[in-house]
């Protein structure tokens, strides 16, 4: 186990700090806990609420199990009650969307963010909280987009791995959220440290602090599932939607092995949701690709024109053993095939790319003899 879980998890730090508050204070028998936002379209609100919820969280964990959270949007106009109730709902399964409602807070303790930057810990005012404030920044989302920016994270994220990066950042450090090709990566470092987590791997980078607990900490309720469930990589389904026309139910089906109970399931759809939204709305072009419906006349030199014809009769040859290699197995099969056939890897793909999608580059080459149909890509490279 790393040495960085040994250390205290900041929500447990805030917690004894709130907690030895209200005992001063003769607090501790209030069981209402109200969030108190005055901003609900700027992305922080997203860390706010889940900072609130591993507060809480932390709070009964020393005792003071009877706490009800709410949230409270001050000063929201009543056109903005639903948007504030999706974000509740879409966000916190521990929070009732009910609770976002303006009501009387006299007997809650009250937990506000204060934007003064000058607050380096924590301000009791009577029955409030004052916490330092939380940033949140946002990265390659195109500024001609009309979502605002606290949709469009709730719409791309899964709220475990929301959870996952609020959790293992202190409150001091700003987080980014990435709608370019770096989501992948986020995903990716979620996806390592749950792996981590359920075989008590260490993290030989550890360039995560407290990586476990806070991986703990990602799941509001204290249930942890008992095994790993199964979360399909980012850019592989990525990959496989485009090639399915972003139809979920086809790859679905072509997971539906590997989805061994309801929890699977519902991790497979989480996701498979998520990539969409990101792929017709968020994704830059560079991430995004259509594979042509038939195929097309591109004008090849003589050595091409000899590639391509080898490389179907290679396909067809080799369609039987596709199915139980992985992509990088594939991979390193057609590199060397495109040099025996005199042909620059690169090159290869670059001319096979034209064919399949119309582009100079795109995903692995292996990924379409993975998962394209056989017909549909012998028909597209057929000379």
């Amino acid at each position: 186990m790393n040495n960085d879980n040994k250390l205290p998890h900041w929500a447990d730090i805030l917690a004894t700090s709130v907690f030895g508050y209200l005992r001063q204070k003769n607090l501790t028998h209030l069981s209402l806990i109200g969030l108190w936002i005055d901003d609900n379209k700027n992305p922080s609100v997203i860390r706010k609420i889940v900072t609130f919820e591993l507060l809480v969280k932390a709070l009964k964990k020393i005792g003071m199990n009877a706490l009800n959270p709410h949230i409270c949007f001050i000063g929201a106009p009543e056109s903005d009650e639903l948007h504030c109730k999706n974000i509740v709902t879409k966000l916190s399964s521990f929070i009732s969307p009910e609770s976002t409602s303006n009501y009387e807070l006299n007997d809650a303790i009250i937990i506000k963010f204060n934007n003064d930057e000058n607050c380096q810990h924590i301000i009791e005012q009577n029955n409030t909280i004052l916490l330092p404030d939380v940033q949140v920044r946002i990265k390659g989302l195109d500024p001609k987009n009309s979502t605002l920016p606290i949709h469009a994270i709730l719409d791309c994220f899964e709220t475990d791995l929301i959870r996952w990066l609020i959790s293992h950042q202190s409150l001091r450090t700003s987080i980014t959220f990435h709608f370019d090709e770096e989501i992948t990566k986020l995903y990716k470092l979620f996806d390592e440290n749950e792996a981590r987590y359920y075989e008590q791997m260490p993290n030989e980078n550890a360039d995560l602090p407290y990586e476990n607990i806070a991986y703990k900490y990602s799941y509001i309720h204290d249930s942890l599932p008992p095994s790993k469930p199964f979360r399909p990589d980012f850019l592989k389904l990525a990959t496989l939607l485009q090639m399915y026309d972003l139809d979920i139910s086809s790859a679905y089906a072509y997971h539906i092995h590997l989805l061994k109970n309801d929890l699977d399931k519902s991790c497979f759809s989480k996701r498979s949701e998520k990539i969409y939204n990101w792929l017709r709305s968020f994704a830059p072009v560079t991430c995004k690709f259509s594979v042509n419906k038939h195929p097309i006349e591109i004008s090849l030199n003589e050595k091409e024109l000899s590639f391509m014809k080898n490389v179907f009769n290679f396909i067809k040859s080799y369609e039987d053993e596709v199915e139980f290699e992985d992509l990088d197995e594939i991979g390193k099969r057609f590199e060397m095939f495109s040099k025996e056939k005199g042909l620059d890897f690169s090159h290869a793909k670059t001319v096979l790319y034209r064919h399949l999608i119309s582009k100079n580059e795109g995903p692995t080459f292996s990924s379409f003899v993975k998962y394209l149909d056989r017909n549909k890509l012998l028909m597209l490279l057929r000379k």
